[in-house]
């Protein structure tokens, strides 16, 4: 047809005809028709402007118009309709976007017409805006975002910007909007596990809540020891503990606070070795926050096949989910796996064609894996842990023998040295690290110590424990396991070792 339109359907005689771009016309021409001021029912004033408008324009972009123009409010039936509460500005934005769908954010603007479009129930321009100040968020701005956010029901804004301002916590506390920031705010942001610190005894998670309560301390001393019972007092440096008891005034005013600083003074004197008796009870204030927590790794080991592998994966927390690494350099199965500094220390193990005496280092600041000087004896289900600074490998087996040698790696000039032999061979032993507790009283200070925990001689596995002192260099037994143990996984936490699983012998291959 020549004006572009087409049939849509034929039958019996009827015709269904689609005009071209009728709609398009229609919303054109009603655009024209407010600009000259036709054919307009209603009059909106916004603070001193005004603007003469059309009831059903308004009403199909916004539920708030639909509903004061469709029910029996008064301003049904009026000529003229005040709107308070609303930027001048953002009302004629939203007005000439009810007439072309078009309008432009700008960061100086977005606040009040996010507010106009929230109140006046416009959901496609709150989510625009919405998208647009999450693309602008800053340190300086989050804080005020949240809130505002929270405010006007916007939960996906408000979500967007306490996880901005979790993840930049340490800009977000040196301005001006954190010291404006409510208590139930503040608490939130205390509390999180994801509160981005490059760790607590930096200090600077306790600095910021008591620069916020010095800002207005007749109001806000009253939360002060809510607020303090969030910071993971336990995890500051001692010392910082000691002094804040003492020379803060504010906390040696407050009764609460003083037993949160006893508890987390007690709690390190108890991880120091310096307590005996019950453990103080664990809780959130001692686990450390997710951005110090340090990282999970899996190193080596057999893939699908069986085959011994090189691939290296580590777990991230924030994501909830296992992401691929750097490969090693050497495929390793039974491999010793332990940190020292930040980085990671792959050693011994096997590629089911050698046992292996190699040892490589991994550095997570640039995913790169590094040989290193190779072991003296080659080896594979050896426990490998750090002391004091060192690495030391103990025990282990090949295809012949179960070994009780034990060496000892110095990064710094790259060798590997003979210390003394476990009393007993073990092979896949599980190796923890302990201080030795003392009494309080005692003039004995608390002593790092190894624990090499069960572990199998051929197929016999074993129960019996010893200890290695490395200012003695002596090994001596000490309580046996309640049941015999091969394979078994060990760590220390809070003055205990803990065990964990075992391997079982059946039919001559060692299964986990």
């Amino acid at each position: 047809m020549s004006d572009g339109g087409h049939i849509v359907n034929e039958a019996c005689g009827r015709v269904t005809y689609a005009a071209p771009d009728v709609a398009q016309q229609s919303f054109r021409r009603l655009r024209q028709f407010f600009d000259d001021g036709q054919l307009c029912d209603v009059q909106l004033h916004v603070g001193s402007r005004s603007w003469r408008c059309h009831r059903l324009v308004l009403a199909c972009c916004s539920p708030y118009f639909h509903a004061m123009f469709t029910t029996p409010l008064a301003e049904s039936q009026q000529q003229e309709v005040t709107i308070g509460d609303i930027d001048e500005v953002a009302m004629d934005k939203l007005i000439q976007f009810a007439y072309t769908g078009v309008v432009q954010l700008t960061v100086e603007g977005v606040q009040a017409l996010l507010h106009a479009s929230s109140v006046l129930q416009m959901e496609p321009l709150t989510h625009a805006c919405s998208a647009f100040v999450r693309t602008h968020l800053e340190p300086s701005n989050a804080l005020g975002v949240w809130q505002f956010a929270e405010s006007h029901g916007l939960r996906g804004l408000a979500r967007s910007a306490e996880l901005f301002a979790r993840g930049h916590f340490s800009k977000v506390a040196t301005g001006r909007e954190f010291l404006a920031l409510g208590s139930q705010h503040l608490a939130r942001l205390l509390v999180a596990s994801d509160l981005a610190v490059e760790s607590e005894a930096q200090a600077r998670v306790y600095e910021a809540l008591m620069s916020w309560v010095r800002h207005d301390t007749a109001s806000r001393t009253a939360d002060l020891p809510s607020l303090l019972s969030r910071v993971r007092l336990p995890l500051l440096p001692p010392g910082y503990v000691r002094r804040r008891s003492e020379d803060e005034e504010l906390l040696r005013n407050c009764h609460r606070c003083r037993d949160l600083l006893d508890e987390a003074r007690d709690q390190q004197l108890w991880k120091a070795g310096l307590l005996v008796g019950t453990p103080p009870a664990p809780g959130e204030r001692s686990r450390p926050r997710h951005s110090y927590a340090g990282t999970i790794f899996c190193v080596g080991g057999r893939d699908a096949s069986g085959e011994p592998s090189s691939s290296t994966e580590f777990y991230s927390i924030a994501d909830n989910k296992w992401l691929k690494a750097t490969d090693m350099t050497t495929r390793r199965r039974h491999v010793g796996v332990a940190s020292v500094d930040g980085k990671l220390y792959a050693v011994g193990g096997s590629d089911d064609k050698h046992h292996l005496a190699s040892a490589e280092v991994f550095d997570p600041a640039n995913n790169s894996w590094k040989l290193i000087c190779p072991m003296n004896v080659p080896r594979r289900g050896l426990g490998l842990c750090e002391l004091s600074g060192p690495l030391y490998a103990i025990g282990g087996m090949d295809d012949t023998t179960y070994f009780n040698t034990v060496e000892r790696y110095d990064s710094q000039s790259d060798t590997w040295t003979m210390v003394a032999p476990m009393k007993s061979p073990r092979g896949g032993v599980a190796i923890a690290v302990l201080k030795t507790r003392v009494d309080s009283r005692s003039c004995l200070r608390p002593q790092d110590c190894i624990y090499a925990i069960g572990g199998n001689v051929g197929q016999t596995s074993l129960s019996t424990c010893e200890k290695y002192d490395p200012h003695l260099n002596k090994w001596s037994y000490v309580a046996e396991t309640n049941q015999r143990r091969a394979g078994a996984g060990a760590v220390a936490l809070d003055g205990f070792i803990y065990v964990v699983g075992e391997c079982r012998f059946i039919m001559h291959e060692l299964l986990t």
